[in-house]
């Protein structure tokens, strides 16, 4: 999930930055994935009967309201096989339990709190990067582009540890995505919920044309662990 308020159901009200889309326990499904050259899993499950190869698996798949989109409903899925995720199964039943209830009934202050003891004293890596700086000093931002202003200029971060938060969670979850799973910039937009420009240095009017449906890059995620 990007973001806490695409976890959390609760909000105080004096809390105006956090406007909470948390699940509940029934936007968590079992569906079957199957290759786009079969037209139905029944198809699939012949063809897999008749030579031995693989082709139907399980999947749990998450429907979740994307935070940095207003909301916007996107479902993204993960292997119900214990040897690509081991987790799925688990937390698939977590989500069950709860039925139409709230699956996490937290606060973002509850949950940053707590967190916070968890991880005291870890870190993770950020490696090198560059950014572009407004020499007037009115902001700096990430260079997505081939070529700056002239009143910008180009500064070199080097590789450094920051404190574990909840935003390392999302940034070694999309440096497994892509070293680990060969994800793209499109793949991380659709099961991130990002927009396209962020995954990737794409103009943002490109963005409403990418599918945030979870079979897009699922097969990506056939991949077993261990």
């Amino acid at each position: 999930m990007d973001g806490v308020s695409e976890g959390v159901s609760i909000a105080y009200p004096s809390d105006a930055r956090t406007t909470p889309r948390g699940p509940v326990g029934t936007d968590a499904k079992v569906k079957l994935w199957f290759p786009d050259q079969f037209a139905t899993k029944e198809e699939a499950f012949k063809a897999q009967k008749d030579d031995g190869v693989k082709r139907v698996f399980p999947a749990v798949v998450f429907t979740v309201a994307t935070a940095k989109r207003g909301g916007r409903i996107r479902t993204c899925a993960v292997p119900l096989d214990h040897k690509m995720e081991p987790w799925a199964m688990e937390l698939m039943r977590y989500f069950e339990e709860h039925g139409n209830s709230p699956v996490f009934p937290l606060t973002r202050q509850r949950v940053w709190a707590q967190s916070k003891k968890v991880w005291r004293d870890l870190v993770y890596v950020i490696e090198d990067y560059s950014v572009v700086i407004d020499k007037k000093g009115l902001g700096i931002e990430r260079i997505d582009s081939e070529s700056t202003e002239k009143r910008r200029e180009i500064k070199r971060i080097d590789r450094h540890p920051r404190d574990w938060s909840l935003r390392a969670l999302r940034h070694l979850r999309a440096s497994d995505l892509v070293d680990r799973y060969g994800f793209t910039g499109a793949n991380l937009s659709s099961f991130g919920g990002w927009t396209i420009s962020a995954a990737m240095s794409a103009s943002s009017s490109v963005v409403r044309y990418f599918d945030l449906d979870w079979r897009g890059c699922f097969v990506k995620l056939l991949k077993k662990r261990y």
